[in-house]
């Protein structure tokens, strides 16, 4: 086996999206906060991340969804899909609307993958 593979194929869509200028890591969860992979972060900072932001989201299961938080020092964002969430670490100031769309194709192409 070649030491340059990736792992799953949820691991690669979610290293895919670190080739984006200013994303530093993402996390897929399901919508109860299991964590099912995550990409540049560890896995206690993964799992912590995604308890944290299960609990902050407020949508008790409504229709897909996307919200963020931002501070000088970075952003988190956070894509709700049918069944799966996504959750994305990147640089202050991307531009939401630019994102926005990638964050969710990129979640519900993960989602058809596995077959959710």
């Amino acid at each position: 086996m070649s030491t340059k593979t990736r792992g799953s194929g949820v691991e690669s869509r979610l290293l895919d999206l670190l080739e984006y200028r200013g994303i530093h890591g993402a996390a897929i969860t399901t919508s109860d906060g299991l964590l099912v992979a995550n990409g540049a972060l560890s896995v206690p900072d993964a799992e912590q991340l995604v308890a944290t932001l299960i609990a902050m989201d407020s949508s008790n299961g409504s229709k897909p969804h996307f919200w963020d938080i931002e501070s000088e020092y970075g952003s988190i964002c956070f894509v709700s899909g049918n069944d799966l969430r996504l959750i994305v670490l990147s640089e202050p100031g991307l531009d939401n609307d630019q994102i926005r769309p990638i964050l969710i194709d990129h979640l519900l192409d993960i989602e058809h993958m596995i077959g959710l």
